[in-house]
C-alpha cells in the first residue's frame, strides 16, 4: 500500500471516529462532513480490500444519515466496468450505507433485487445480505427459499442469515404462505425460518404461530412435524401470552392420543413452564395428567415444568408434587432423573406439604425413603419426616432400609443431632444379615462423621468390627469410613489397630489412607501397605491404575518414602501412562509425585533424591509436554535447605527435552544433572 494512500486513510479514519463519537447530533451539527466522511469511506472500502476498519466505521457512520448522493454513486458503479471483486464490494457498501440513504435514492432496492438474478453467486449473496440489512424483504423471501434448498451449503448457510437480519416483522405472513406448499422441503423450510425469528415474532404475528402449531400437530411428514416443534421451543414462552389461538389448540390436541404431534404438543406447552400457568391456571390438571403419560420423554419434561414452578403454583394442586414424586422410581432412567432433579429444585417449595405428601404416599415406603433424602437437609425439620425415617431404617424390605440409609445421609448430620435414635438404628444395621445393607450403612455411618458417634457412642467399635466382614465390598467401606473418625477411633476401639494391620493385600489402598488419617504413618505396616499401592500401578486394569494415583494424590508426602523405593516402577508407569484411555492417569500420576515427593519437607540428600525423582519424571512423560513443564516447573522452583536453587539448567530443557527455556526456569541457573547418579 503507497504510503500517500495510508496517510489519506489515517485522516479519513480519524475524522469518522471523531464524527461518530459526537453521537446523533452530528448529523444536525456537521452533515457536510459526515457526508465527505461517508463518500471516502465508500470509496476505501471498494477500492482497498485489505482496508477493514474502513467497512467497521462505515458501517457505524452511514446509517446515521440519509446519503442519497452517495447511494446514487454506488448505483453509478454498477452500471460501469468493474472487476466482479469489485462489483461485490459495492453491493456490501449498499448494506452498510444504511436504510436511510436505500429509501432516499430511487431505484436503489430495486438493483439490488436484479443483483439476486446476477450471473455471479457471490454477488447475488452480497445483494441478499445487503437486502437483509436493510430491511428490503419482499422480493426477497422467496430467493431464499431457493438457496435454503440448495445443495450448495454456502448458499444455505447466507439464506439462514439473511432470514435473522430480516427480523420478524414481515417475514412470518410470507413464510406462512410456504406452511401449505406442496413440497416437504418447503414447508420444513418455512417452520425452521419461522423459529430463526426468536421470541419477538410471536407478538409480529400471531397468526404465523397458529399455522405453525397446525404444521406441527397434523404435517403427513415427521421431519416437518420435528422442526415446527423446535421451532416452537425457539418462539419461547411468549406465544403463552401473545398466542392463545395457538395455545387452545396445543392443549385440545393432548386429548387425542391418535394426534400426530401430541407429544411434540405436549413438551411444546411444557416447556413454557410457569407462563403457561400464569395465562391459563386450568393447564395444572393437564399437567397432572401428563406426569402419568405414556410417552417417556413427555413424563420427563412433566416432571422439569413441575421443577420450574413457584410454591404459589402448587398450593392449590398437591397432585402435581405427588406425581412428580412418584416418577422417582419411574422404569426408565431418564424420567428418573429428570424428576429427581425437579425435586431437588423445588426443594424448601415441596418442604411446607411434606407431611401431606408422606400421608399420600401411604404404605408406599420406597418413595418415603426416596422422597425425604432427594428434599436434603430441608427435611430435618419436619418431625414426621424424621419419625419416618426411624420406621423404614427397620421396614422387612431391604431396599427400603438401603434407601432410608442412603436418605440419613443426605439429610446430613444434623438429622442424627436432631434425632440421635436414628445413628443408633443405622448402627443395628451394621449387623444385618444382608451384606448390601451392612455395607450401606458402614458408608452412611462414616459420611455422618463425629455426630454419628456422639449419637451412638458404641457405633465405632461395631464398625470397625466389620473389618473382618467375610465380604469384601463391606471390609472395604468399613475401612474407609473408619478414616472419616481420625484418631478418637483409637481411643473408642484400640484393638481395632491390629485388625487394620491384618487386612489382606488387595485392600492395602483403603488400609494405607485409613492409617494415614489415623495418624499411624509411623508403623512399619503403614509404609508396607503404602508399597503394596504403588506395586499396583503395574495392575493391567486401567481402572486400578488410575484408583491408585488418586489414592497416592491423597497419601500426599507420606507416600514419599515408598515412591523413592520403587522409583522404576513409577517411571514406568508414566511412560505407559500416555496410553490410559481416559488420557488422565499421567496427569494424576504427576500430581501425586508432586504432592508426595514436595521438597520443603526434606532436606539435604533426601531433597536432592526427590527432586531427581521428579526430573526423571519428566524424562519419562515424553509424549505428554503439559505434564513435562509441569514437573520441570515444580524443579525449578524447589530450594535447597541452604536457599540456594536448584533449577535444571536450560540446555537440559532446550537439548534434552526439546523445550524452549521459560520463566519457570529462567534466571540463576544451576544444572543438577548430576543429581540422581548419587
Amino acid at each position: 500500500m503507497a504510503s500517500g494512500h495510508a496517510a489519506d486513510f489515517a485522516s479519513v479514519e480519524y475524522g469518522a471516529q471523531a464524527l461518530i463519537e459526537m453521537g446523533p447530533t452530528v448529523v444536525e451539527v456537521r452533515p457536510k462532513d459526515v457526508l465527505e466522511t461517508v463518500s471516502a469511506l465508500v470509496d476505501i472500502f471498494i477500492r482497498h480490500p485489505d482496508e477493514s476498519v474502513a467497512g467497521q466505521l462505515l458501517s457505524e457512520l452511514g446509517p446515521m444519515m440519509a446519503c442519497p448522493e452517495v447511494a446514487r454513486k454506488l448505483l453509478a458503479l454498477l452500471a460501469s466496468d468493474l472487476e466482479q471483486s469489485s462489483r461485490r464490494r459495492v453491493a456490501q457498501a449498499m448494506a452498510l450505507l444504511g436504510p436511510a440513504s436505500a429509501r432516499a435514492c430511487k431505484g436503489f432496492v430495486k438493483k439490488l433485487v436484479e443483483l439476486l438474478s446476477d450471473s455471479d453467486d457471490e454477488l447475488q449473496k452480497s445483494a441478499a445480505v445487503a437486502m437483509g440489512q436493510l430491511g428490503a424483504c419482499k422480493n426477497l423471501v422467496s430467493k431464499l427459499v431457493d438457496w435454503r434448498t440448495d445443495s450448495d451449503l454456502h448458499k444455505q448457510s447466507i439464506a439462514a442469515d439473511v432470514l435473522l437480519q430480516l427480523g420478524p416483522a414481515s417475514v412470518p405472513k410470507r413464510l406462512m404462505e410456504l406452511f401449505q406448499d406442496p413440497a416437504a422441503s418447503m414447508r420444513c423450510f418455512s417452520a425452521e425460518a419461522m423459529g430463526m425469528q426468536g421470541p419477538s415474532a410471536a407478538e409480529a404475528c400471531p397468526e404465523a404461530v397458529s399455522k405453525l402449531v397446525d404444521l406441527m400437530l397434523a404435517d403427513p411428514d415427521l421431519y416437518v412435524r420435528l422442526t415446527a416443534a423446535q421451532a416452537l421451543k425457539q418462539l419461547g414462552p411468549t406465544i403463552a401470552t401473545d398466542c392463545p389461538e395457538a395455545i387452545s389448540k396445543l392443549i385440545e390436541s393432548l386429548a387425542d392420543p391418535d394426534q400426530p404431534g401430541r407429544c411434540y404438543a405436549a413438551e411444546a406447552l411444557l416447556q413454557l413452564g410457569p407462563a403457561m400457568v400464569e395465562v391459563r391456571p386450568d393447564f395444572m390438571f393437564h399437567l397432572v395428567e401428563l406426569l402419568e403419560d405414556p410417552d417417556a420423554s413427555v413424563r420427563g419434561a412433566a416432571a422439569e415444568a413441575v421443577g420450574e414452578l413457584s410454591l404459589e403454583h402448587l398450593k392449590g394442586c398437591p397432585k402435581a408434587v405427588l406425581g412428580l414424586v412418584r416418577l422417582l422410581e419411574d422404569e426408565k432412567e431418564e424420567v428418573r432423573s429428570r424428576a429427581e432433579g425437579a425435586v431437588r429444585r423445588l426443594g424448601p417449595a415441596i418442604r411446607p406439604s411434606l407431611e401431606k405428601l408422606l400421608n399420600l404416599l401411604g404404605d408406599d415406603e420406597w418413595q418415603a425413603a426416596d422422597l425425604i433424602g432427594e428434599l436434603g437437609p430441608t427435611a430435618v425439620d419436619c418431625a414426621q419426616a424424621l419419625c419416618k425415617l426411624e420406621t423404614l431404617l427397620e421396614a422387612p424390605d431391604k431396599q427400603v432400609r438401603i434407601t432410608a440409609a442412603t436418605s440419613l445421609g443426605k439429610l446430613g448430620p444434623k438429622a442424627v443431632q436432631a434425632v440421635p435414635r436414628l445413628a443408633e438404628l443405622l448402627v443395628q444395621m451394621l449387623e444385618d444379615s444382608d451384606s448390601e445393607v451392612r455395607d450401606r450403612a458402614a458408608q452412611v455411618f462414616g459420611e455422618l462423621g463425629p455426630s454419628a458417634s456422639e449419637a451412638c457412642p458404641w457405633g465405632v467399635r461395631r464398625l470397625a468390627q466389620l473389618l473382618k466382614d467375610p465380604e469384601l465390598e463391606v471390609r472395604i467401606s468399613a475401612t474407609e469410613s473408619l478414616g472419616h473418625f481420625g484418631v478418637s477411633v483409637l481411643k473408642a476401639c484400640p484393638d481395632c489397630v491390629q485388625t487394620l494391620l491384618e487386612l489382606p493385600a488387595e485392600m492395602s489402598r483403603e488400609k494405607a489412607l485409613a492409617m494415614r488419617k489415623l495418624g499411624l504413618v509411623t508403623h512399619p505396616a503403614f509404609q508396607e501397605a503404602v508399597c503394596k499401592v504403588v506395586d499396583s500401578l503395574a495392575d493391567p486394569d486401567w481402572m486400578t491404575r488410575h484408583q491408585v494415583v488418586i489414592a497416592l494424590e491423597q497419601l500426599g508426602p507420606a507416600a514419599a518414602q515408598a515412591l523413592l523405593a520403587k522409583q522404576e516402577m513409577v517411571l514406568e508407569a508414566l511412560q505407559d501412562g500416555v496410553e490410559d484411555p481416559e488420557g488422565t492417569l499421567c496427569q494424576h500420576l504427576c500430581q501425586a509425585l508432586i504432592t508426595c515427593l514436595d521438597a520443603s519437607g526434606a532436606s539435604g540428600s533426601g531433597q536432592q533424591h526427590r527432586l531427581a525423582l521428579l526430573r526423571a519424571a519428566a524424562v519419562s512423560v515424553s509424549n505428554d509436554n503439559g505434564q513435562k513443564n509441569v514437573l520441570l516447573r515444580h524443579v525449578a522452583s524447589s530450594r535447597a535447605s541452604n536457599g540456594s536453587e536448584l533449577e535444571l539448567g536450560v540446555v537440559c530443557v532446550q537439548d534434552k527435552f526439546n523445550l524452549k527455556a521459560s520463566k519457570a526456569v529462567a534466571g540463576p541457573v544451576k544444572a543438577v544433572g548430576s543429581i540422581g547418579s548419587e
